[in-house]
């Protein structure tokens, strides 16, 4: 399983790094489409209905959309360069109980938490 966020946990003058992971797994059931006759999954092609063919991922780029049918082409670089503001750290100012909190919304997914390298000690 891979670690859905990577930072540090941090209260008073003690800081440990901390890998997050999602406690709950996705028990959903996901099926493959097959052709009836052959049973042969299903492919998609990526089609252009403008120039009437299929189109190739080299061919494909990012667009927002504006207004109506106008876009802005966005490429990788783009969006590295947007400033985006992330946490890299967590203080802990306190705790509470559980019936304190009183918005049910912020327990709609579980995670678990593990010390990262260097961090095993502090962490326990």
């Amino acid at each position: 399983m891979r670690a859905s966020w990577k930072g540090t946990i941090s209260f008073g003058l003690v800081t440990i790094p901390i890998k997050v992971y999602s406690a709950q797994r996705d028990r959903s059931v996901s099926f493959t489409l097959l052709h009836k006759e052959c049973l042969t999954p299903i492919k998609y092609k990526k089609w252009c209905p403008k120039c009437n063919r299929e189109v190739g991922s080299d061919e494909i780029v990012k667009g927002y959309e504006i207004a109506k049918g106008e876009y802005v082409v966005l490429t990788d670089e783009d969006l590295e360069k947007i400033p985006l503001k992330t946490v890299k750290s967590v203080q802990i100012l306190g705790f509470v109980r559980k019936e304190e909190v009183d918005n049910p919304l912020l327990y709609r997914r579980v995670y678990y938490i593990v010390p990262d390298k260097g961090g095993e000690k502090a962490y326990t």
